[in-house]
């Protein structure tokens, strides 16, 4: 009965990591959620040996195309 908080889903082609999807329900927004969620997958792609990742943001999506995964 619980609120789906926060999803990641990150892909790896033998080379390169991508973020696929990564959202957060507007409630936990501002919360560090996101922070924590994409820390674990960057973690997860650094055990891999991945140097290099991709994300894809839709422009229109405008309150996420100033976010940086090297702030994390």
């Amino acid at each position: 009965g619980g609120n789906l908080v926060a999803s990641i889903i990150g892909t790896f082609d033998g080379r390169r990591g991508y973020v696929a999807r990564f959202g957060v329900n507007p409630t936990y927004q501002h919360k560090g959620v996101g922070k924590k969620i994409a820390h674990e997958l960057l973690s997860r792609f650094r055990e891999m040996g991945v140097k290099k990742i991709l994300g894809f943001v839709s422009e229109t999506n405008k309150n996420v195309l100033n976010f940086s995964f090297e702030t994390i």
